[in-house]
């Protein structure tokens, strides 16, 4: 079997050589998601990228055929206390998770021992851990490292990630709660009492440069702007919005979704579209209407509009007066990509999601490896002890902090 090659491609030029490449990759994976998709590393490098010029994509070729993508980007990594030098895929709180792109039938061909040796000669770069991070159970890197697992490795869990499998409407109503159906029927009385109401979604890059002002707005008419975390207030996460309209939006890939009444905004969906999944990056609603519930009307017109298109032929026209695109069809999952408690009432399906630690054997690389691991064989051992002696090991390790915190004061 020929082995794979590597080809590493630097920063925003290097994106631009491979977009075309990577883009056709997209359609012979198993499950494409907007994690696979250039566009999206674009819009990340364009705004998000601490130094554009630390992030490389990988590239594996198959007798000059592109099979693989792995973007990494270079940063530290605080694990134990200890700082170490790191490789990642490209991470912020705005890029929820994770993955390398991958052929179909490739999993099992990458050694990735193999690429980090071809990647330090490539860039002259030394790290000790590559973490790969938010990973979802069924990534295509969770794959390669099953396939071929490193030696020096270590995972935790991160979280979850939900996602409602998409189906006739009425026949999943009836799946919910009787609570969230009463719910959500008073929602919709108590909307169905106000004039002038519509949905409206945008896809093409005109329509979704003027909704996303709408979102952006929306999104900080509540609690957020008072915290100071709301998109519009920061302007590297204004450009990444703007820019995956722009970069997603040229190939279908983006949507905006808005429930409107007159010229208010109630509620906004901001969305990237990716093989059977339609991903619900961001939301927002206006708190004012708190009573009509506008988030959880808009998502279930949303789900009503995804089940009926499954189940229809070509053009329809829903009944909101919109078009619904026949691409809907399409759409066996409208994706969370969190795990707030408030999914909860809509009875997703979960995708955990890990955290994977991929250790070289440098001095700390090795040292912390062994410490993580360690810690992770003993966290059963103490679950167990402070289930029958809690309220020792408690004190024991509230002592322990005082200690330190007076042997820190006395430095």
């Amino acid at each position: 079997m020929t082995p794979l090659t590597l080809h590493v491609h630097r920063g925003l030029s290097g994106l631009e050589q491979l977009s075309a490449e990577w883009l056709a990759l997209c359609g012979r994976v198993d499950e494409v998601g907007y994690q696979h998709l250039p566009g999206w590393y674009r819009a990340y490098l364009d705004a998000l990228a601490p130094d554009p010029d630390q992030v490389v994509f990988c590239a594996l070729r198959d007798r000059g055929a592109l099979v693989a993508v792995l973007p990494l980007e270079r940063a530290g990594e605080a694990l134990l206390g200890v700082e170490l030098a790191a490789l990642r895929l490209p991470a912020h709180p705005h890029v929820p998770h994770g993955d390398f792109t991958v052929a179909r039938g490739y999993h099992g061909r990458i050694e990735l021992e193999l690429v980090w040796r071809g990647l330090a000669r490539a860039t002259g770069w030394r790290w000790d851990v590559t973490v790969l991070s938010p990973i979802l159970a069924d990534a295509a890197a969770a794959r390669v490292l099953a396939a071929r697992p490193p030696l020096l490795v270590a995972s935790e869990p991160y979280g979850r990630s939900d996602a409602i499998a998409v189906a006739p409407y009425d026949d999943y109503l009836g799946s919910l709660s009787k609570n969230f159906r009463g719910a959500l029927r008073k929602a919709r009385n108590q909307l169905a009492k106000l004039d002038q109401v519509r949905v409206e979604r945008a896809r093409d890059p005109v329509a979704l440069a003027q909704a996303c002002e709408r979102f952006f707005a929306v999104e900080a008419s509540g609690w957020k702007a008072e915290a100071g975390t709301a998109i519009a207030l920061d302007p590297r996460l204004r450009r990444f919005y703007q820019a995956l309209c722009t970069h997603l939006g040229a190939h279908g890939q983006c949507e905006i979704n808005l429930l409107l009444r007159g010229d208010d905004t109630l509620a906004a969906q901001f969305a990237v579209r990716a093989g059977a999944r339609l991903y619900l990056l961001k939301i927002g609603h206006d708190e004012s209407y708190r009573k009509c519930a506008p988030g959880n009307l808009l998502l279930e017109h949303l789900l009503r509009r995804c089940g009926e298109a499954g189940a229809a032929q070509g053009t329809t026209q829903d009944a909101a007066g919109e078009d619904a695109d026949a691409g809907d069809e399409r759409i066996e999952y409208v994706d969370l990509v969190s795990g707030a408690s408030w999914h909860r009432s809509w009875r997703p399906v979960v995708r955990e999601v890990s955290t994977h630690y991929l250790f070289r054997p440098s001095l700390r690389g090795l040292a912390v490896w062994a410490a993580l691991t360690g810690k992770q064989r003993l966290r059963p051992v103490y679950r167990a002890l402070e289930e029958r002696h809690g309220p020792v090991l408690h004190g024991a390790r509230d002592r322990a902090r005082r200690i330190g915190a007076w042997a820190r004061r006395r430095r």
